[in-house]
C-alpha cells in the first residue's frame, strides 16, 4: 500500500497594524476567506542573521518571509544582546533571537524564505 503523509497547514490572522494575532493561530487545509491570514510553517526550517555594525543605529528590525514583510519592531536598545533580549521577550512567535558575533541571529518557525533587516 502506498500512503501519501499529509501536511497539515497553518494560518494566523494579520491584525490592522500588520502583526500576526497570536491567539488566532488555526489548522485548516485552505486560507479562511475573511480578514488577512499568513500561512506558517510550524516546523523549525530557517535561521536568518543580519550584520549589525553599531546597534546605537538601528531603528528598527524587519522580519519578512519570502519578501514579505512579517512585523516590523522599534528597537531603542543600545547593544546587540539587549535587542536580542527585547525581542525574545515580546516577539516568542518569531522564535528564538541571539547575538553572535555582531550579528542578531533568529532561530525561527516561520517558513522558509526568512530574512532580517534593520534601518
Amino acid at each position: 500500500m502506498n500512503y501519501k503523509l499529509k501536511r497539515q497547514r497553518y494560518w494566523v490572522l494579520i491584525s490592522e497594524k500588520g502583526r500576526p494575532v497570536l491567539s488566532s493561530l488555526i489548522a485548516r487545509e485552505k486560507r479562511p476567506r475573511t480578514g488577512e491570514w499568513l500561512e506558517v510553517n510550524l516546523t523549525p526550517c530557517c535561521t536568518a542573521k543580519v550584520e549589525i555594525a553599531d546597534a546605537s543605529t538601528v531603528n528598527s528590525v524587519i522580519v519578512k518571509s519570502n519578501g514579505s514583510k512579517l512585523s516590523e519592531f522599534a528597537v531603542t536598545e543600545l547593544s546587540i544582546q539587549a535587542i536580542a533580549d527585547f525581542l525574545n521577550s515580546e516577539y516568542p512567535a518569531f522564535g528564538t533571537f541571539s547575538e553572535e558575533s555582531g550579528f542578531l541571529i533568529l532561530k525561527s518557525t516561520v517558513g522558509p524564505g526568512l530574512s532580517l533587516e534593520t534601518t
